[in-house]
């Protein structure tokens, strides 16, 4: 039964920013900054993980969250984190991945993952994606 969502991407597909809406609403003081992973409370943690756009989707879609993004994330590790995911637990249970691409300006050797070279686009990225799960 497929009843899982993959999602990976940078900053914005694991929360961040979202932080500074926990209350106490960090409002004006807090503005550009954003709060380190390790000093948040598990009650904070908890609000970013709950209101995220991939929960949200996820929730929507009546599935089950794979959230593999991380904050600093470049293309390539996006993909090498989804090529991980694929290898060690098939797709058989997922109906969804959602790709969040960032910018290219982001530093990555893509030349660890098989396919794919630094100088490929965003939608050259993708096309190999679904090459690899078609």
């Amino acid at each position: 039964m497929k009843n899982k969502v993959l999602f990976a991407g940078c900053s914005y597909t694991w929360g961040q920013g979202l932080e500074l809406a926990y209350p106490p609403n960090y409002g004006k003081d807090w503005e550009g900054r954003c709060i380190n992973w390790p000093l948040l409370s598990e009650e904070q943690k908890n609000f970013i993980k709950e209101n995220r756009w991939t929960k949200i989707v996820s929730d929507k879609l009546n599935l089950i969250e794979i959230n593999l993004s991380r904050p600093g994330h470049s293309n390539g590790e996006s993909l090498s984190k989804l090529q991980e995911y694929i290898k060690n637990n098939g797709l058989n249970d997922v109906k969804y991945i959602f790709l969040q691409l960032t910018s290219e300006m982001r530093d990555y050797s893509f030349k660890c993952i098989e396919g794919i070279d630094d100088s490929m686009t965003g939608m050259e990225l993708a096309l190999i994606i679904e090459k690899k799960l078609n």
